[in-house]
C-alpha cells in the first residue's frame, strides 16, 4: 500500500479518493477516526489519508489526482446547449447538465 494524498480538509481528501476510485484504482482511507485525538498527537498525524491498495497503482493514482487539480484552473466554460457559464472544473453544465 502507498500513500497518495493527505490533507487537513476532509472534503479535499474525499474528492481525491473519488478521483482515484473513478480511475478504477482501489483505495482505502486511513486516520478516518483519529480526528478525536487532535491535540494529543501532532496535527498532521490526524489528517485523513488516501492509500492505494496495490503499490503499482501509486503513479496512476498520483497522475489522476494531479489531472483533477489542473482541470479546476482556467476560465469558465460556456455551455453550447444553454449558454450558461460553469467553472472550469465542472464536467457538466450546472444549469442543464449537458456534458462538456
Amino acid at each position: 500500500m502507498r500513500l497518495v494524498y493527505t490533507d487537513q480538509n476532509r472534503l479535499l481528501v474525499e474528492h481525491a479518493r473519488n478521483v482515484v476510485e473513478n480511475a478504477g484504482i482501489e483505495v482505502t482511507l486511513r486516520n478516518e477516526w483519529v480526528g478525536g485525538a487532535s491535540g494529543e498527537v501532532s496535527p498532521t498525524a490526524a489528517w485523513l489519508e488516501v492509500w492505494v491498495v496495490e503499490d503499482a497503482d501509486e503513479h496512476p493514482a498520483l497522475a489522476a489526482i494531479e489531472a483533477a487539480q489542473r482541470t479546476t484552473d482556467g476560465p469558465d466554460r460556456v455551455c453550447a446547449n444553454c449558454g450558461e457559464a460553469s467553472p472550469a472544473g465542472f464536467a457538466q453544465c450546472w444549469n442543464c447538465e449537458a456534458s462538456f
